[in-house]
Formats: C-alpha cells, sequence, structure tokens
C-alpha cells in the first residue's frame, strides 16, 4: 500500500514539475481588452504595441510623434494619470452624416445584455486622423 502510495505522489510531483504554468494574458479578441491593451503600451511607451492594435491603414499613419502626443496628452508620468477608466462607446453615423455616440453599460442584472447609459451628439474624438 506504501508503495503503491509513494508511486501516485511521485507521478503527480514530475506532472507538476514538468507542466507548463497558464499564462493570462489577455488578447486583441473585445473591445475591452484592446483598450486594456492599448493604455498599457501607451503607458509603456512601445509603439510597436500600439500599432499592432491598429488597422493595417492606421498603423502607417500612428508615428513616434503620435505616440508622444498622446502620452503628453494624459499625462504619462504625472498623478493625473494615476489610473485609467474604461467606457464602452459606440459611434452611430446616419445616412446624412450626422453621428451620435452611445455610451454602453453592462445591465446591472447580470443577463450579459447591456444598456444606453448615455447619448451624445457628435463623435467623442471629433479630430479623427485617417
Amino acid at each position: 500500500m506504501w508503495m503503491a502510495l509513494g508511486i501516485i505522489i511521485g507521478v503527480a510531483g514530475f506532472y507538476f514539475v514538468t507542466s507548463k504554468p497558464e499564462r493570462n494574458e489577455i488578447s486583441a479578441n473585445s473591445p475591452t481588452n484592446v483598450a486594456l491593451m492599448f493604455t498599457q503600451a501607451i503607458d509603456s511607451g512601445n509603439l510597436y504595441s500600439v500599432q499592432e492594435l491598429m488597422t493595417s491603414p492606421q498603423r502607417k499613419h500612428f508615428t513616434n510623434a503620435d505616440l508622444t502626443s498622446v502620452r503628453k496628452y494624459i499625462g504619462v508620468g504625472t498623478k493625473s494619470n494615476a489610473g485609467s477608466t474604461l467606457n464602452n462607446y459606440e459611434v452611430v453615423t446616419f445616412g446624412n452624416g450626422h453621428s451620435i455616440t452611445l455610451w454602453l453599460t453592462p445591465s446591472m442584472n447580470n443577463n450579459q445584455t447591456w444598456q444606453i447609459q448615455r447619448v451624445t451628439e457628435g463623435a467623442i474624438l471629433a479630430k479623427e486622423k485617417r
């Protein structure tokens, strides 16, 4: 009996030592994850990581000068940049060219639905680099 127990413990220990630890990395598979990855890349000043989150046309136009400008705008390295808040927005553009920004929030009843918290006329970022 002791021998069987020793073999079981030995096999379990071997599995524990040789198994790879789980990595808790996020990927760009949701708007929230992209926003988190963007803030981390901006905070670290990693131009390549920022560009990897962008579409090809945008990636070509977003330069180190743009990264520096964004970092300066949000106050990286200052007390004013002590934390970030993520909000979910959708910009709806109508046939006449006018747009409305919807601020979306998860439903409070945990049924995986979203509700509109605020409606704003126009796009949040009026100056958009294309």
